[in-house]
C-alpha cells in the first residue's frame, strides 16, 4: 500500500501513466494551486527545503489523510517561495526604483515567476509596485508597507525612478 495519497499519486503518475487531470488526488493539489509542474517534479521525491533541511518530499508527506496531506503539500510549497524569495533579487527583479513585493499565498500559477524553480513556482507571486508621484510621500509608503506587512507580502527592494525614466518612450 502506498505510505499517503500523495505517493500513491506518484506511483500511478511514474507506473500507470495516470494523469494529472484525471487524478481525483492530483486535482485537490492543483485547485489548492500547486501547479502541475511542482507536482510533476514531486513525482520523483526530490529533496526540498522545509523547515530548515532538505527533505524528502515523500517523507513530509507520509502517513497524512487526503486534507493534511494537501495541507501539508501547501506549505512545502510556499517554503519554497520562501526559500526563493530569500535569495538575491532576479534579473527581472532588478529594477531602476520602485518597490518589489513577493507574497507567500500558495495560489499562484507557474506564470507568475518567471525565475522560480518547478519546485516553487506554483508558491510565489511577485510585482513591482509603484507609488505615483503626486501620492510619493512619507504617509502613502508607510501605509503601504503597512497594508503589505498585515497581508503577509514582503517588499524586497525599495528605490525610485526619476521623470526622464518614467518618460522615455
Amino acid at each position: 500500500a502506498s505510505a499517503s495519497p500523495f505517493e500513491g499519486l506518484a506511483e500511478k503518475v511514474n507506473w500507470l501513466g495516470v494523469s494529472l487531470s484525471q487524478d481525483p488526488f492530483a486535482k485537490l493539489l492543483l485547485e489548492a494551486g500547486i501547479s502541475e509542474e511542482t507536482i510533476r517534479s514531486w513525482t520523483s521525491d526530490p529533496a526540498v527545503l522545509f523547515e530548515g533541511r532538505k527533505q524528502s518530499v515523500f517523507d513530509l508527506l507520509e502517513d497524512l489523510d487526503v486534507k493534511a496531506c494537501v495541507d501539508k503539500a501547501k506549505q512545502i510549497a510556499a517554503a519554497a517561495c520562501d526559500e526563493h524569495v530569500s535569495q538575491a533579487p532576479t534579473a527581472s527583479q532588478k529594477v531602476v526604483g520602485g518597490l518589489i513585493a513577493a507574497k507567500r499565498d500558495g495560489t499562484s500559477s507557474a506564470a507568475d515567476m518567471e525565475s522560480a524553480s518547478t519546485t516553487n513556482a506554483s508558491a510565489c507571486n511577485s510585482a513591482f509596485v509603484f507609488i505615483k508621484p503626486h501620492a510619493a510621500n512619507g504617509q502613502v509608503q508607510a501605509f503601504v508597507e503597512k497594508e503589505f506587512a498585515a497581508r503577509r507580502i514582503r517588499i524586497l527592494r525599495k528605490g525610485d525612478i526619476s521623470a526622464e525614466v518614467i518618460d522615455r518612450p
